[in-house]
């Protein structure tokens, strides 16, 4: 009696393999069929759906990071353009005008270092897009790139260099964005040193018109 309730046991606990093989062994010659149906105690079956891999994905950002969005792109684009017509407009006032307004020598540090605080602050917010596309490049070349060598890829740092030996290094590398990143922080850097002379205080000649004169 114990021996036919160990074999009736042992059947029990053997269900039918929701597979399809060549061999006794599961692990050869396995098939899946188009509907794989698992064990299950309420009898469900489940589907197995292969997706197919999308043609663009090679050339598609999956994600991009928070400072290399159109969005801020467009807003640096538009901060630039503004310092540049704000420039020209105090220079056509200079140029009509013999200065931009009458000041004092104690508003010195006003008209001295104003412009440079502005370009600091766009420069510290510049150095983030800079940062995130010397991250991000040797990814991005990975993705599109699958057999590129680890020199152009895991291995490529652009992050601890200078930015001069960025421009040259991206050029060579053919990076771009990371190459106009790194200029575009260079010249805001220089910019920065030149803003300091940007407005000066000058003794001008003031020639006014007829004034009436009681005599």
């Amino acid at each position: 009696m114990a021996t036919n309730a160990t074999a009736n046991l042992t059947e029990t606990w053997h269900p039918k393999p929701p597979y399809t093989s060549s061999a006794n062994s599961p692990l050869l010659g396995y098939s899946p069929s188009p509907t794989l149906r698992l064990p299950s105690p309420a009898g469900e079956s489940y589907k197995r759906v292969d997706t197919p891999r999308s043609p663009d994905l090679k050339s598609t950002l999956l994600w991009r990071p928070f400072y290399l969005r159109r969005t801020i792109l467009t807003l640096f684009l538009l901060t630039f353009i503004s310092l540049l017509i704000g420039i020209e407009v105090l220079l056509a006032i200079s140029n009509k005008n013999n200065g931009i307004a009458s000041g004092v020598p104690s508003q010195h540090y006003i008209w001295t270092y104003g412009p440079t605080a502005i370009l600091t602050l766009v420069a510290v917010a510049w150095n983030r897009v800079s940062y995130q596309s010397k991250m991000i490049a040797p990814w991005i070349r990975l993705s599109k790139q699958h057999e590129a060598p680890c020199s152009r890829t895991l291995l490529l740092d652009y992050v601890s260099a200078f930015d001069p030996v960025v421009v040259f290094k991206a050029l060579r590398n053919k990076d771009f964005v990371t190459s106009a990143t790194a200029t575009i922080g260079i010249l805001i850097r220089i910019l920065i040193i030149i803003s300091t002379g940007l407005i000066t205080l000058s003794l001008t000649e003031v020639t006014h018109g007829s004034h009436p004169m009681v005599v």
